[in-house]
């Protein structure tokens, strides 16, 4: 093959060289949408360009139609590879399916096979004229399938064109400036190759179209460098909200939205193409208090209702955005769902809200000494939990087969004295099961109770009064107002009541029975709200010893509770020769003693003289009898038919409990097994409002309560008391760099190695986002700097694993220690706050104590 370089193959070359440099500074740019396909279409045009220097410098027309047909790689490829590039910059490459792409290609690829077996049929090229110009250059004659290709590909840049266009309108106007240099990018080619087919060039077959691929390599080499072609959408929105599992939310400097990611997507339910260029004021318009408060908001944080049914809360975050030029530009906002949370916080709080109540109510009803009163004002409160207006209570007749309406609250007409069978209606059949029972229409129900045909009833609770597994009565609570089920909440709300209430009812009922117990019965009452006000555990059960003490012999007294999921039996208060200790925990199965056979047994037994047996519980040196008793009675704590524990009351003298004693006291512990309920219930929110919800250790709220108490008690005893303060170096950024999600695995992992390499007495805590505190009783300062040395050194060799591989994190420690000049718990805390900032200045894992330079 003979060749002959001329002026035109020389520019070839130069466009050819031109584009593969333009392809190199593509590729040399950082991940971003659109990179490759736009390497790739410059490929091609420096092939399509690099083959036409060779057509020209070829000499003969065969050579020249070779070349010709190499071009043809470049000239089938480009089209297709440029509108590919454009829907890929501008988010719209979830149109590029399989199938799709299957299609794009499918006529380029058949092209350059009709031109590489042009020879056979003429359906490219019908003739090879050499230019009357110049004789290097070959006019082609285009035939039938050269013109098809031809307004296939013209579609192609069309439709990428339109697409740029439409991206200009959409986006906001700090892009528009990229897509403007795509357009005049695009624009040269294909004026190039227009002047090409229409036979204008100024030489005669010469084909602009690669020579003009020069020009857009270099626009686009402008754009890299000049204006961050790739810097501003791609890159940011892959990497920034593309990945986040939180809500996000991008704004321009003018409130319209330049970006929203899939998670935002699914929390409001929109699309991003309804989205995009949307005003926010108008995107927000369905929540208008929203748009008022936070629309022009800069920089804040907020807790949000959403909406109310089905409830959804989020933590709404908004930040402001700066460019390069510290210029504002836009505003970032992010939407965290915290409704599990919020929902329950509400729970609990409204769990509080229902124990307070439920205390009020119950302290109103056992001040109640008169049968009739106590009676009523049972109905009258059962019904106000619920906010419901009607009902009626009805007791057991001596048959035991039958019960009586006493009170009928609000029924519109007078019921009292009714008679039911049991099984009867709806109360009747809750006598008989023993069980709560609801129906959501009365009136549609086919077991109602004839004599109720007359009142207009919708919903109805009925919940059982019972004695030791007895029903001895049953509260109805009437709705007639609304159909449907009442929630399990109202269920077990009125079930503890209806606990409490009978308890009520038997001790009015004893009174009034029996003057000779007035007294101890007196004493029962004054029990309960002694005990029923207490929520402290230690408090509840010293209270129960004072008051059995008022009931009978008393000269051993101890409360052990069972759990029954792990077996353990536990005794945190024992009673003997004026002293009060906590007894051993054991294993039921292994040692199940006297306790063990009162729960079993699930009844109190009495053993009137025990001389020779074992009353007292598994004895280890904190819990061993002075001497041994004679009397001995266990009474089981039940509650809802669930042995919770054993209330034991023991003397030395044979036979010293009589059967009213161990009625009363069996009443007592009914009160116990209630009241240790709910100081179990108290004292486990209190645990959680001072524990981390994310770390398990304490978080600020617990440092603060005991750190108090740890300051007071080194003062008293003159004790040594040091702390260390610490946080995550780099935290500040790691977020940002890989997410939310592994952050807080790293918090947890610090807070494992935290309790790993600090003695039990110390105090541990999260002070605020990655900023920890750990209070040191008993800690001079070498055996504090060791601590902490300790801790950095665990910390550092700490390995938290995630979906790239294992990250590992330094600390920056300081060190304070209490002295006389140190006035609370804040100033120890800023004193080693300034030491840790002296230590950051330092470096990263440094640590500093507080007066050291």
């Amino acid at each position: 093959m003979s060749w002959q370089f001329s002026y035109f193959s020389t520019i070839y070359i130069v466009t050819a060289l031109i584009s593969a440099l333009t392809t190199y500074l593509i590729t040399r740019q950082r991940a971003a949408a659109g990179k490759i396909p736009l390497a790739w279409l410059m490929i091609a045009a420096a092939v399509w360009s690099f083959a036409a220097a060779l057509e020209a410098a070829s000499v003969g027309i065969p050579a020249k139609v070779f070349w010709s047909k190499v071009q043809y790689i470049g000239t089938v490829s480009a089209p297709v590879l440029f509108l590919i590039f454009i829907l890929e910059y501008v988010r719209l490459d979830k149109q590029l399916t399989r199938r799709n792409l299957i299609l794009l290609w499918l006529i380029p690829v058949i092209t350059l096979l009709m031109a590489v077996t042009n020879d056979w049929h003429g359906l490219v090229w019908s003739s090879f004229t050499p230019s009357p110009d110049d004789s290097t250059i070959l006019i082609y004659g285009h035939a039938a399938w050269f013109w098809i290709f031809a307004a296939y590909s013209y579609l192609l840049i069309m439709g990428g064109v339109l697409y740029l266009i439409w991206a200009i309108i959409r986006f906001p106007k700090m892009f528009r400036r990229q897509i403007g240099i795509l357009l005049a990018g695009a624009a040269v080619p294909i004026v190039g190759n227009v002047i090409y087919l229409a036979g204008l060039s100024p030489v005669a077959g010469l084909d602009l179209t690669p020579i003009t691929f020069s020009i857009t390599g270099l626009i686009l080499a402008l754009g890299i460098f000049r204006f961050q072609l790739f810097e501003l959408v791609p890159m940011a929105r892959d990497i920034l909200i593309e990945s986040m599992s939180d809500s996000l939310l991008v704004l321009d400097d003018q409130n319209r939205i330049v970006d929203i990611n899939p998670a935002f997507e699914q929390l409001i339910g929109v699309s991003v193409k309804s989205a995009i260029g949307q005003p926010a004021r108008d995107f927000f318009a369905t929540w208008p208090g929203l748009v008022s408060k936070y629309i022009d908001a800069l920089d804040t944080q907020a807790e949000i209702c959403l909406s109310e049914e089905p409830p959804r809360y989020v933590d709404l975050r908004i930040s402001p955005i700066y460019g390069r030029s510290k210029r504002f530009t836009g505003r970032l906002i992010v939407l965290r769902d915290i409704t599990e949370h919020k929902l329950t916080q509400e729970a609990l709080a409204r769990k509080a809200r229902e124990m307070a109540a439920l205390l009020g109510t119950s302290l109103d009803i056992n001040a109640l000494p008169d049968l009739s009163s106590l009676l009523y004002a049972i109905i009258e409160k059962a019904t106000g939990l619920l906010g419901i207006t009607m009902g009626g209570l009805y007791l057991v007749r001596p048959d035991g087969q039958s019960l009586e309406l006493v009170i009928g609250y609000n029924l519109g007409k007078d019921y009292s004295g009714t008679i039911l069978r049991f099984g009867e209606g709806l109360s009747g059949q809750v006598a008989q099961t023993g069980e709560a029972m609801m129906v959501a229409d009365y009136r549609q129900w086919e077991h109602r109770a004839a004599i109720y045909n007359d009142i207009s009833i919708k919903r109805v609770l009925a919940v059982p009064l019972r004695i030791k597994g007895k029903v001895i009565g049953v509260i109805n609570i009437t709705d007639d107002q609304t159909t449907g089920s009442f929630t399990q909440e109202d269920i077990q709300l009125v079930s503890l009541f209806a606990d409490q209430a009978a308890l009520a009812i038997e001790n009015a009922r004893l009174l009034e029975e029996s003057n000779r117990q007035a007294e101890k019965l007196g004493i029962i009452n004054r029990f309960s709200l002694a005990i029923t006000s207490a929520l402290n555990m230690d408090q509840v059960l010293k209270t129960l010893h004072e008051q059995c003490q008022q009931v009978a012999p008393c000269d051993v007294f101890y409360v052990a509770l069972y759990d029954e999921a792990s077996s353990l039996i536990h005794v945190p208060l024992f009673h003997e020769n004026g002293q009060y200790q906590e007894g051993p925990s054991r294993d039921i199965h292994d040692h199940p003693g006297t306790i063990g056979a009162v729960i079993q047994a699930r009844r109190t037994i009495y053993l009137d003289d025990s001389i020779h047996m074992d009353t007292h519980p598994y004895k280890q040196k904190t819990a061993k009898l002075r001497r041994p008793t004679r009397s001995y009675v266990g009474i089981p704590l039940t509650l809802r038919e669930r042995v919770i524990g054993v209330m034991s009351i023991q003397s030395y003298q044979p036979k010293a409990y009589s059967e009213d004693d161990i009625h009363i006291l069996e009443l007592i512990a009914l009160q116990a097994a209630i009241a240790i309920e709910n100081a179990r219930l108290y004292a486990e929110e209190q645990r959680l409002a001072i524990i981390d919800e994310l770390t398990g250790i304490y978080n600020y709220r617990g440092l603060m309560a005991l750190g108090v108490r740890e300051i007071d008690r080194a003062r008293r005893f003159g004790r040594n008391l040091s702390i260390l303060f610490f946080d995550v170096d780099g935290f500040r950024n790691f977020n940002n760099k890989y997410s939310h999600t592994i952050g807080n695995l790293v918090l947890q992992a610090i807070a494992q190695q935290c309790r790993a390499n600090t003695r039990s007495v110390d105090l541990i805590s999260r002070f605020g986002g990655d900023e920890f505190v750990i209070l040191l009783p008993e800690a001079n300062l070498e055996t504090t700097k060791k601590a902490a040395e300790r801790l950095q050194m665990g910390i550092a060799s700490t390995k938290v694993p995630f979906e790239f591989g294992e990250l590992s994190v330094t600390i920056s420690i300081g060190v304070a220690q209490l002295s006389d000049a140190i006035p609370d718990l804040g100033a120890l805390i800023e004193r080693a706050n300034q030491a840790e900032h002296l230590a950051k200045e330092k470096g990263n894992g440094r640590l500093v104590v507080f007066g050291d330079k």
